[in-house]
């Protein structure tokens, strides 16, 4: 069974963020990168920053 599903999440716990094919950042209403969660943690600091506030 193939089982497609697109949405929009505003949330930033690395536990979601690890599970979800694509990320976009977004600051002021501006894409800033995309990507998956191991590709932004890594060089994406507005990225970082938002999950450290959360965790």
């Amino acid at each position: 069974m193939n089982h497609e599903m697109s949405g929009i999440g505003v949330r930033y716990k690395k536990e979601i963020l690890n599970k979800v094919d694509q990320i976009v950042v977004l600051k002021e209403g501006v894409v800033i990168d995309n990507g998956t969660y191991d590709e932004l943690a890594g060089k994406n600091d507005e990225l970082n920053i938002m999950i450290k506030k959360v965790d």
